[in-house]
Protein backbone atom coordinates (compact mmCIF):
# COMPACT_ATOMS: atom_id res chain seq x y z
CA UNK A 1 0.00 0.00 0.00
CA UNK A 2 1.22 3.50 -0.91
CA UNK A 3 1.95 5.89 2.42
CA UNK A 4 1.35 9.22 1.00
CA UNK A 5 3.92 12.29 2.62
CA UNK A 6 1.71 14.83 4.01
CA UNK A 7 4.88 16.96 3.24
CA UNK A 8 2.86 20.08 0.62
CA UNK A 9 -0.61 19.26 3.13
CA UNK A 10 -2.31 22.97 3.95
CA UNK A 11 -3.73 22.49 7.36
CA UNK A 12 -3.45 23.03 10.93
CA UNK A 13 -2.49 20.65 12.93
CA UNK A 14 -1.31 17.03 12.73
CA UNK A 15 -2.59 14.00 10.29
CA UNK A 16 -1.54 10.30 10.25
CA UNK A 17 -2.21 7.91 7.27
CA UNK A 18 -0.40 4.76 7.93
CA UNK A 19 2.99 5.53 9.31
CA UNK A 20 3.35 9.14 8.17
CA UNK A 21 2.54 12.18 10.22
CA UNK A 22 3.23 15.57 9.27
CA UNK A 23 3.62 18.79 11.97
CA UNK A 24 2.81 21.95 11.03
CA UNK A 25 5.45 23.96 11.67
CA UNK A 26 5.52 27.62 13.51
CA UNK A 27 6.97 29.57 10.63
CA UNK A 28 3.93 28.45 8.85
CA UNK A 29 1.08 28.84 11.08
CA UNK A 30 2.48 32.81 12.07
CA UNK A 31 2.46 33.48 8.62
CA UNK A 32 -1.24 32.28 8.49
CA UNK A 33 -2.41 34.20 11.94
CA UNK A 34 1.16 35.98 13.35
CA UNK A 35 -0.75 36.63 16.89
CA UNK A 36 -1.11 32.66 17.33
CA UNK A 37 1.65 31.54 20.02
CA UNK A 38 2.50 27.89 20.07
CA UNK A 39 4.92 25.41 21.42
CA UNK A 40 6.07 24.13 17.96
CA UNK A 41 8.29 26.86 17.78
CA UNK A 42 12.09 26.03 16.39
CA UNK A 43 14.07 25.04 19.21
CA UNK A 44 17.63 25.10 18.91
CA UNK A 45 17.75 26.65 15.21
CA UNK A 46 15.70 23.16 13.91
CA UNK A 47 12.12 22.06 13.72
CA UNK A 48 10.86 18.79 12.66
CA UNK A 49 7.63 19.03 9.70
CA UNK A 50 7.48 15.14 8.93
CA UNK A 51 8.64 11.87 9.17
CA UNK A 52 6.86 8.30 8.34
CA UNK A 53 8.31 4.65 7.77
CA UNK A 54 6.92 3.07 4.53
CA UNK A 55 7.59 -0.57 2.57
CA UNK A 56 7.42 0.59 -0.91
CA UNK A 57 5.84 -1.60 -3.43
CA UNK A 58 8.00 -2.46 -6.49
CA UNK A 59 8.47 0.44 -8.91
CA UNK A 60 6.95 3.34 -6.42
CA UNK A 61 8.70 6.54 -7.18
CA UNK A 62 8.72 9.92 -6.20
CA UNK A 63 9.70 13.30 -7.99
CA UNK A 64 9.40 16.79 -7.70
CA UNK A 65 11.13 19.69 -5.68
CA UNK A 66 11.85 19.85 -1.84
CA UNK A 67 10.76 22.59 0.48
CA UNK A 68 13.37 21.85 3.34
CA UNK A 69 15.62 19.32 4.40
CA UNK A 70 14.63 15.23 3.54
CA UNK A 71 16.49 12.45 5.24
CA UNK A 72 16.12 8.98 3.67
CA UNK A 73 17.52 6.03 5.86
CA UNK A 74 17.04 2.25 3.47
CA UNK A 75 16.58 -0.02 6.61
CA UNK A 76 16.33 -3.16 3.65
CA UNK A 77 15.74 -3.77 -0.20
CA UNK A 78 17.65 -1.33 -2.81
CA UNK A 79 16.31 1.32 -5.06
CA UNK A 80 17.35 4.51 -7.18
CA UNK A 81 17.82 7.57 -6.28
CA UNK A 82 18.29 11.02 -8.72
CA UNK A 83 19.41 14.22 -8.77
CA UNK A 84 20.83 17.07 -11.48
CA UNK A 85 21.47 13.86 -13.52
CA UNK A 86 23.22 11.40 -11.51
CA UNK A 87 22.04 8.51 -10.39
CA UNK A 88 22.74 6.57 -7.38
CA UNK A 89 21.99 3.13 -6.22
CA UNK A 90 20.81 2.86 -2.49
CA UNK A 91 20.82 -0.40 -0.40
CA UNK A 92 20.33 -1.03 3.03
CA UNK A 93 22.68 0.61 5.57
CA UNK A 94 22.43 3.96 3.33
CA UNK A 95 21.06 7.21 3.86
CA UNK A 96 19.92 9.78 1.34
CA UNK A 97 19.26 13.70 1.80
CA UNK A 98 17.56 16.02 -0.21
CA UNK A 99 17.77 19.95 0.22
CA UNK A 100 15.53 22.59 -0.52
CA UNK A 101 15.00 23.71 -4.04
CA UNK A 102 16.63 20.68 -6.02
CA UNK A 103 14.51 18.50 -8.20
CA UNK A 104 14.91 15.17 -7.18
CA UNK A 105 13.41 11.45 -8.30
CA UNK A 106 13.95 8.02 -6.47
CA UNK A 107 12.56 4.89 -6.94
CA UNK A 108 11.77 1.33 -5.82
CA UNK A 109 13.70 -1.61 -7.31
CA UNK A 110 11.28 -3.70 -9.34
CA UNK A 111 12.83 -6.65 -7.34
CA UNK A 112 14.10 -6.01 -4.01
CA UNK A 113 12.18 -2.85 -3.04
CA UNK A 114 13.28 -0.73 -0.66
CA UNK A 115 11.87 -0.43 2.77
CA UNK A 116 12.68 3.03 4.61
CA UNK A 117 12.04 6.07 6.79
CA UNK A 118 12.75 9.64 6.50
CA UNK A 119 12.66 13.01 8.48
CA UNK A 120 11.36 16.60 6.50
CA UNK A 121 12.61 19.29 8.82
CA UNK A 122 14.11 22.96 8.88
CA UNK A 123 15.65 25.53 10.42
CA UNK A 124 18.61 27.49 10.28
CA UNK A 125 21.36 24.70 11.95
CA UNK A 126 19.79 22.51 9.39
CA UNK A 127 22.74 23.33 6.77
CA UNK A 128 25.40 22.69 9.64
CA UNK A 129 23.85 19.38 10.97
CA UNK A 130 23.53 18.00 7.48
CA UNK A 131 27.27 19.09 6.60
CA UNK A 132 28.45 17.29 10.00
CA UNK A 133 26.73 14.38 8.55
CA UNK A 134 28.34 14.62 5.78
CA UNK A 135 25.93 15.35 3.04
CA UNK A 136 27.01 19.03 0.78
CA UNK A 137 24.51 20.03 -1.35
CA UNK A 138 25.70 19.31 -5.54
CA UNK A 139 28.15 17.12 -4.00
CA UNK A 140 27.50 14.10 -1.82
CA UNK A 141 23.89 13.17 -1.39
CA UNK A 142 24.72 9.66 0.24
CA UNK A 143 26.15 8.26 3.30
CA UNK A 144 26.36 5.35 5.56
CA UNK A 145 23.64 4.50 8.15
CA UNK A 146 25.32 1.87 10.43
CA UNK A 147 21.94 1.17 12.31
CA UNK A 148 19.51 1.97 9.97
CA UNK A 149 17.10 -0.66 12.69
CA UNK A 150 17.58 2.10 15.31
CA UNK A 151 17.01 5.37 13.33
CA UNK A 152 13.36 3.39 12.03
CA UNK A 153 12.45 2.89 16.00
CA UNK A 154 13.09 6.44 16.84
CA UNK A 155 10.79 7.66 13.79
CA UNK A 156 8.13 5.59 14.83
CA UNK A 157 8.54 6.76 17.84
CA UNK A 158 7.60 10.35 16.65
CA UNK A 159 4.89 9.53 14.97
CA UNK A 160 4.00 8.00 18.41
CA UNK A 161 4.34 11.15 19.87
CA UNK A 162 1.52 13.33 18.19
CA UNK A 163 -0.14 16.10 19.84
CA UNK A 164 0.24 19.39 19.44
CA UNK A 165 1.60 20.24 22.99
CA UNK A 166 4.25 21.24 24.64
CA UNK A 167 5.31 18.20 25.67
CA UNK A 168 5.00 16.08 22.69
CA UNK A 169 6.67 18.80 20.72
CA UNK A 170 10.22 18.39 23.01
CA UNK A 171 9.62 14.57 22.59
CA UNK A 172 10.09 15.01 18.93
CA UNK A 173 12.74 17.59 18.83
CA UNK A 174 14.66 15.35 20.78
CA UNK A 175 14.53 11.86 18.94
CA UNK A 176 15.38 14.31 15.68
CA UNK A 177 18.73 15.38 17.04
CA UNK A 178 19.29 11.86 18.37
CA UNK A 179 18.62 10.60 14.66
CA UNK A 180 21.31 13.57 13.17
CA UNK A 181 23.44 12.73 16.20
CA UNK A 182 23.58 9.10 15.13
CA UNK A 183 23.77 9.52 11.67
CA UNK A 184 26.88 12.34 12.29
CA UNK A 185 28.73 9.38 14.71
CA UNK A 186 28.16 6.68 11.79
CA UNK A 187 29.92 9.33 9.39
CA UNK A 188 32.61 10.87 12.23
CA UNK A 189 35.48 10.74 9.70
CA UNK A 190 33.83 13.35 7.42
CA UNK A 191 32.09 14.96 10.76
CA UNK A 192 35.59 15.42 11.91
CA UNK A 193 36.75 17.64 9.30
CA UNK A 194 34.11 20.48 9.56
CA UNK A 195 34.08 23.29 11.67
CA UNK A 196 30.71 25.10 12.42
CA UNK A 197 31.61 27.59 14.52
CA UNK A 198 34.97 30.47 14.84
CA UNK A 199 38.09 29.91 15.58
CA UNK A 200 36.84 32.38 18.42
CA UNK A 201 34.29 30.02 19.86
CA UNK A 202 37.01 27.70 20.86
CA UNK A 203 39.66 30.09 21.92
CA UNK A 204 36.81 31.70 24.62
CA UNK A 205 36.27 28.26 25.50
CA UNK A 206 39.28 27.25 26.38
CA UNK A 207 40.34 30.79 28.09
CA UNK A 208 37.65 29.67 30.31
CA UNK A 209 38.74 26.58 30.71
CA UNK A 210 41.89 27.62 31.78
CA UNK A 211 40.43 30.46 33.93
CA UNK A 212 38.80 28.08 35.98
CA UNK A 213 40.81 24.73 36.27
CA UNK A 214 44.65 26.06 36.49
CA UNK A 215 45.20 23.95 39.95
CA UNK A 216 44.28 21.08 37.63
CA UNK A 217 46.86 19.14 35.83
CA UNK A 218 45.43 20.16 32.28
CA UNK A 219 46.40 18.13 29.00
CA UNK A 220 45.50 20.33 25.62
CA UNK A 221 44.99 17.30 23.64
CA UNK A 222 42.61 16.11 25.34
CA UNK A 223 40.45 19.49 25.88
CA UNK A 224 40.55 19.78 22.29
CA UNK A 225 39.21 16.31 21.82
CA UNK A 226 36.21 17.13 24.12
CA UNK A 227 35.05 20.20 22.39
CA UNK A 228 35.66 17.91 19.13
CA UNK A 229 38.38 20.27 17.45
CA UNK A 230 42.54 18.61 16.27
CA UNK A 231 45.52 20.14 19.10
CA UNK A 232 46.99 21.95 16.31
CA UNK A 233 43.64 23.88 15.46
CA UNK A 234 43.31 25.29 18.73
CA UNK A 235 46.96 25.90 19.56
CA UNK A 236 46.91 28.25 16.56
CA UNK A 237 43.90 29.91 16.86
CA UNK A 238 44.36 30.67 20.57
CA UNK A 239 47.54 31.88 19.56
CA UNK A 240 46.37 34.09 16.60
CA UNK A 241 44.05 35.69 19.04
CA UNK A 242 44.81 35.66 22.17
CA UNK A 243 49.07 36.76 20.63
CA UNK A 244 50.78 33.93 23.17
CA UNK A 245 50.23 29.98 23.27
CA UNK A 246 48.01 28.36 26.20
CA UNK A 247 50.84 27.18 27.89
CA UNK A 248 52.03 31.02 28.34
CA UNK A 249 48.58 31.99 29.55
CA UNK A 250 47.91 28.65 31.92
CA UNK A 251 51.23 30.66 33.38
CA UNK A 252 50.47 33.63 33.55
CA UNK A 253 47.17 32.24 35.19
CA UNK A 254 48.91 30.66 37.92
CA UNK A 255 50.96 33.05 38.73
CA UNK A 256 48.08 35.88 39.38
CA UNK A 257 46.55 33.65 41.79
CA UNK A 258 50.13 32.53 43.72
CA UNK A 259 50.56 36.44 44.19
CA UNK A 260 46.99 36.69 45.81
CA UNK A 261 47.72 33.92 47.91
CA UNK A 262 50.83 34.91 48.95
CA UNK A 263 50.07 38.72 49.44
CA UNK A 264 46.36 37.29 51.41
CA UNK A 265 46.78 34.34 53.27
CA UNK A 266 49.21 32.77 55.63
CA UNK A 267 49.72 29.32 53.23
CA UNK A 268 53.19 28.04 52.79
CA UNK A 269 55.01 28.21 49.53
CA UNK A 270 54.26 24.26 48.93
CA UNK A 271 50.40 24.72 49.47
CA UNK A 272 50.59 27.54 47.37
CA UNK A 273 52.66 25.60 44.54
CA UNK A 274 49.65 22.85 44.91
CA UNK A 275 47.03 25.12 44.54
CA UNK A 276 48.67 27.16 41.53
CA UNK A 277 48.67 23.41 39.45
CA UNK A 278 52.44 22.63 40.05
CA UNK A 279 53.00 18.99 41.77
CA UNK A 280 56.86 20.34 42.79
CA UNK A 281 57.14 23.12 44.89
CA UNK A 282 60.94 23.44 42.94
CA UNK A 283 58.88 23.70 39.45
CA UNK A 284 56.89 26.40 40.62
CA UNK A 285 59.73 28.47 42.52
CA UNK A 286 61.40 28.45 39.13
CA UNK A 287 58.12 29.74 37.11
CA UNK A 288 57.58 32.11 40.04
CA UNK A 289 61.26 33.18 39.77
CA UNK A 290 60.95 33.93 35.95
CA UNK A 291 57.75 35.43 35.86
CA UNK A 292 58.37 37.91 38.72
CA UNK A 293 61.94 38.40 39.22
CA UNK A 294 61.69 36.94 42.78
CA UNK A 295 61.59 33.83 44.15
CA UNK A 296 58.20 33.41 46.10
CA UNK A 297 59.48 33.63 49.61
CA UNK A 298 61.19 36.96 49.01
CA UNK A 299 58.22 38.60 46.27
CA UNK A 300 55.90 37.81 50.00
CA UNK A 301 58.33 39.22 52.10
CA UNK A 302 58.81 42.35 50.47
CA UNK A 303 55.29 43.03 49.02
CA UNK A 304 53.93 42.16 52.49
CA UNK A 305 56.71 45.10 53.92
CA UNK A 306 55.59 47.55 51.14
CA UNK A 307 51.70 47.27 52.47
CA UNK A 308 52.46 47.50 55.99
CA UNK A 309 54.26 51.04 55.42
CA UNK A 310 51.59 51.70 53.37
CA UNK A 311 49.28 51.32 55.94
CA UNK A 312 51.41 52.70 58.64
CA UNK A 313 51.42 55.98 56.64
CA UNK A 314 47.90 56.24 56.19
CA UNK A 315 47.26 55.56 59.90
CA UNK A 316 49.70 58.65 60.37
CA UNK A 317 47.98 61.03 57.96
CA UNK A 318 44.71 60.19 59.61
CA UNK A 319 46.12 61.41 63.23
CA UNK A 320 47.00 64.46 62.15
CA UNK A 321 44.12 65.52 60.29
CA UNK A 322 42.14 64.35 63.53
Amino acid sequence: MKIRCLADCDFLGVRKIGRSVYYQCLMDINRIEPTIVSTTAPIGGICLEYCGTQECPPGHMWEGYRKNYVIHTVLRGKGTFTVSGKTYRIGAGQAFAMFPGEFYHYAADMDDPWEYCWIGFEGFRCDAYVKRIGFEKGKRYVVSAPDPEDIWQKVTKITDYGSLTCLDEVRRLALLLDILAELMEGNAETEQQLLDYPGSTYVRYLVDYLDYHYAEKIRLTEVAEKIGVSRSYLTHSFKTLMHMPPKEYLTRVRMRQAKYLLLNTGKTITEISHLCGYDDSMAFDKSFRKYYEQSPGAYRKSHTVHVEKSAQQIAYGLNSVL
